[in-house]
């Protein structure tokens, strides 16, 4: 009887860690910083000191997981950097451009608001800034 439950409880046991080992996939696990970095993402809106999504029509970005991130637009493009800041209370996207290039707007921390596999929201002092990602082709 003690093999029997032994043998039971040793197989409820292989059994779950098979079911909850991650997939390739990996949709449901997958962070902010993960999804950034995924494809490339326009601008849906940004208000700051009024509505200034105009502006970045036609902007797309490039986030790289190795924190450089590409600005093309009008067959230019600028390179900056960034990186992902998590803490206790928040999740912070820092973005570096240059300043030469008219993105300062952009520039500085973004705190994260919302955020799925498509879109997220982000807010800084007295900005909001809303990117979507770009379908693929």
């Amino acid at each position: 009887m003690k093999i029997t439950s032994f043998l039971a409880g040793s197989l409820l046991t292989l059994s779950t860690l098979s079911f909850t080992a991650c997939t390739a996939d990996r949709d449901f696990v997958s962070t902010p910083r993960e999804i950034i970095s995924e494809g490339s993402w326009n601008i849906s809106s940004l208000y700051a000191q009024g509505d200034k999504t105009g502006l970045y029509a036609g902007h797309s970005f490039s986030f790289g997981t190795n924190g450089t991130v590409t600005v093309t637009s009008h067959g230019e493009s600028v390179s900056g950097t960034w990186r992902w800041i998590r803490n206790s209370n928040s999740e912070v996207l820092q973005l570096q451009l240059p300043d030469a290039a008219g993105l300062q707007e952009l520039q500085g921390p973004w705190t994260l608001q919302e955020w799925s596999r498509r879109a997220m929201t982000l807010k800084a002092e007295g900005a909001s800034l809303s990117i979507a990602k770009q379908p693929l082709p």
